[in-house]
């Protein structure tokens, strides 16, 4: 068995925080697998309203310390509002997200270790 190479190969919380008030709006899990060379994964957002949505990510963009996430909208072809975040020095992460209607920071830590490939 060989260790991951990819920094973002694990499972992240993330805290997104409305740029305005800095308070939390809402949260969410990434899922993230390296396979075959290629990230895959979903995000689940979690909403104070008790909700949850499922997200399939459709577009990675990485580097050792940034990735940007797209998504699309059922019944669209067009990726948009993308997520980018960073892998900070302390190994926290951090980023931004805007939607049609608000902008937040994300903050955020790695909850489960990288996985090991078979």
């Amino acid at each position: 068995m060989a260790q991951s190479s990819n920094p973002w190969d694990g499972q992240f919380n993330l805290d997104f925080k409305n740029i305005d008030d800095k308070e939390t709006n809402f949260v969410a899990t990434l899922n993230v697998d390296y396979v075959n060379g290629k990230l895959e994964g979903y995000i689940i957002y979690f909403y104070q309203d008790d909700t949850k949505e499922e997200v399939v990510i459709e577009h990675f963009n990485d580097s050792d310390t940034e990735l940007i996430l797209g998504f699309k909208v059922e019944g669209s072809d067009a990726l948009f509002f993308p997520l980018t975040l960073r892998i900070e020095a302390d190994g926290s992460i951090s980023g931004s997200w805007e939607d049609e209607k608000e902008s937040y920071t994300v903050v955020g830590f790695r909850i489960a270790p990288t996985r090991i490939s078979e």
